[in-house]
């Protein structure tokens, strides 16, 4: 931006642009979805979801390991949530 400046340019208006889109992410959205549609039909029907074998599933997808937070997180993304039984 000041060598953009120096040259003589207009540089900014004024307002700080932000920075957009996902960053270090391990699948595109489309490839989460695949991967989540299995699990996620299946707790549609009255299933369970478990957590550790999403997370077993996704590592071997993307080839690597996987923070538990982070498969929390891409489920949240897709509209999961955890629900607690009613007492």
């Amino acid at each position: 931006m000041r060598n953009r400046f120096l040259a003589g340019e207009i540089v900014g208006d004024g307002k700080r642009q932000k920075r957009g889109g996902r960053r270090r992410e391990n699948m595109t959205p489309e490839q989460e979805r695949d991967a989540l549609a299995p699990f996620l039909d299946r707790a549609r029907t009255g299933g369970i979801l478990v957590v550790g074998q999403i997370k077993a599933e996704l590592e071997a997808t993307i080839g690597r390991p996987m923070a538990l937070s982070s498969v929390y997180n891409l489920l949240h993304r897709h509209g999961w949530r955890k629900l607690a039984s009613d007492k």
